[in-house]
């Protein structure tokens, strides 16, 4: 969970959309203030439109740039690509430990969510649900998904569909995940990722 500041936010819409009014009066009047009347108060439904614009965009887009950082936004940006490794327990038909694997990761994020594709040389994977866990008071900063694995076709005879989750601890520059994953075929495993495009 991360712990937002909702008085800073309620203070930022509250004075956003006081701007925009403020605005569409100058705009309609210059400095005429003898102008304004009541019929200004029609200005609202222009207000509140360019309001729910603005932060329909704001949360897709906007709260990625940088004046918006530490004093409003506490989310990190994880969106963008990210290459890596997986280290698994998980035994071949030999008994053998099974090399590291190669693993591509793509994470899609927006203000108040976050989805996260993996894919490997065997499988792809999906999260099914995502979410931050920050607490600076407490240092630290982790990436909780679950997932769903689906294997390619030709490797299913000895890996099957699973579902699992992974946790991750998130580098103080945001451009290193290290964690672990476990799945309900009893397996456990390392994951260490580098971001290559954000």
């Amino acid at each position: 969970m991360v712990k937002h500041d909702l008085r800073t936010f309620g203070f930022v819409i509250i004075g956003f959309a006081l701007a925009t009014w403020v605005f569409l009066i100058w705009f309609h009047h210059g400095f005429h203030l003898e102008k304004i009347g009541i019929g200004d108060l029609g200005q609202i439904s222009s207000v509140v439109s360019i309001n729910v614009l603005f932060w329909t965009l704001f949360i897709k887009y906007l709260w990625k740039l940088p004046i918006f950082r530490g004093w409003l936004i506490q989310v990190p940006d994880l969106s963008g690509e990210w290459n890596g490794e997986m280290k698994s327990n998980w035994r071949n038909e030999k008994g053998e430990l099974t090399e590291p694997i190669s693993a591509t990761v793509v994470i899609s994020q927006s203000l108040f969510h976050i989805n996260v594709r993996v894919e490997t040389k065997e499988m792809k994977s999906n999260s099914s649900a995502a979410s931050l866990d920050i607490d600076s008071d407490r240092g630290y900063k982790n990436l909780w998904y679950s997932y769903r694995s689906t294997p390619r076709a030709e490797v299913r005879g000895r890996s099957q569909m699973h579902y699992g989750s992974v946790v991750l601890s998130i580098s103080d520059d945001n451009s290193t995940l290290d964690g672990h994953y476990w799945t309900d075929r009893q397996t456990i495993g390392d994951m260490s990722l580098k971001r290559i495009v954000k």
